[in-house]
C-alpha cells in the first residue's frame, strides 16, 4: 500500500494509468544501450516526465532526485512530444498549448 501511494505521489497517477500510457509512447521513447553506457529506461523516462510535468520543479531539482543532470531536460522533451503526439489521435490540442509547453520544457533551466 505504501507503495503505491508514494508512486502516485510522484507520479501523480496510478500504476495502471502509467502502464497504460507507457504501452503507447514506451516504443517511442526506448533507447539502446550503446559500449560505453547503459540507458535510461523507459519507466524512468515517464515517470521524469510526468513528475516535471506534475510539479513544474526546475531540472535541476529534478535531476538530484532522479540523478540524471545533464540529460533531464531531453528527456522531458522527448517524452512530452511523444506523449503529445500519441494524444492527439484522440484529442485534440490546441497549437498554442504545444507551443507554450514546448517553450517551458525546452527553456526551463
Amino acid at each position: 500500500m505504501e507503495d503505491q501511494t508514494s508512486f502516485k505521489n510522484i507520479c501523480r497517477m496510478s500504476a495502471g494509468e502509467f502502464e497504460m500510457i507507457l504501452s503507447l509512447i514506451g516504443p517511442t521513447i526506448a533507447k539502446r544501450d550503446t559500449n560505453y553506457r547503459s540507458t535510461i529506461s523507459v519507466h524512468e523516462r515517464l515517470a521524469i516526465s510526468l513528475r516535471f510535468l506534475a510539479t513544474g520543479d526546475s531540472f535541476t531539482s529534478q535531476s538530484t532526485f532522479l540523478k540524471y543532470e545533464s540529460k533531464v531536460s531531453r528527456i522531458v522533451l522527448n517524452t512530452w512530444l511523444a506523449l503529445n503526439k500519441e494524444v492527439q489521435k484522440y484529442i485534440q490540442v490546441e497549437r498554442l498549448l504545444f507551443i507554450e509547453l514546448y517553450s517551458l520544457i525546452y527553456f526551463h533551466f
